[in-house]
């Protein structure tokens, strides 16, 4: 027989190739397999990569849309309005007063609707669902209480100033606060007492 040539020891690996026999009759003969990317390889790595970073950022605006509804000043606004609620008497004045927190509230829960907005625009794309589920958990209370006493605020401050230029706000709000079970039925009435329409194709 012949001399045995080097192919009888195994060849040193190359970068970024894998080494390895391929059958009895070729043993220790390196194969030698390809692993430069390929583009549609990239291009999911950076899908999966950029989703995500999506779902992340999904929650940071999930969690800075409920702080609107449970921040200091947010805080504060619920407590003046709550106290104006339960008098037993209230003055011309403190309407007048109370009415920048009660507008600054009803804003906050349209900047909450605006987000949540944002969301559901990105529920496909992004995967933004696992967040509005959390916001809808977080602020679930929140909408259904104030959904409960709004009408009744409202009439409390409307014996003062009769014109009350609310509308545009408390359309908002009813959209929001139909996502909600616990709030419908007093949004219903809230809708009847102000003539504001319902959303015919809510989504979500």
């Amino acid at each position: 027989m012949g001399r045995r040539h080097s192919h009888d020891r195994w060849q040193p690996r190359l970068p970024h190739v894998a080494t390895y026999p391929t059958s009895k009759a070729s043993w220790g003969e390196p194969a030698q397999v390809d692993f430069t990317p390929r583009p549609w390889g990239a291009a999911l790595l950076s899908w999966r990569a950029g989703r995500g970073i999506d779902i992340r950022n999904s929650f940071d605006l999930a969690r800075s849309l409920y702080n609107e509804l449970t921040s200091e000043k947010a805080a504060a606004s619920r407590s003046a309005l709550e106290f104006y609620r339960r008098s037993a008497t209230r003055s011309e004045e403190q309407t007048k007063e109370i009415l920048d927190h009660y507008f600054a509230l009803l804003w906050r829960f349209e900047h909450v609707l605006a987000g949540r907005e944002s969301l559901d625009a990105q529920r496909r794309l992004n995967g933004t669902k696992p967040a509005i589920d959390y916001l809808d958990r977080m602020i679930a209370w929140h909408v259904e209480e104030w959904a409960a006493r709004r009408q009744g605020l409202r009439d409390q401050i409307k014996e003062h100033i009769p014109e009350l230029d609310d509308l545009h706000s408390l359309t908002t709000f009813c959209v929001l606060a139909d996502r909600f079970p616990q709030a419908k039925t007093p949004v219903r009435d809230l809708r009847a007492a102000r003539g504001i329409p319902v959303q015919t194709n809510p989504r979500s």
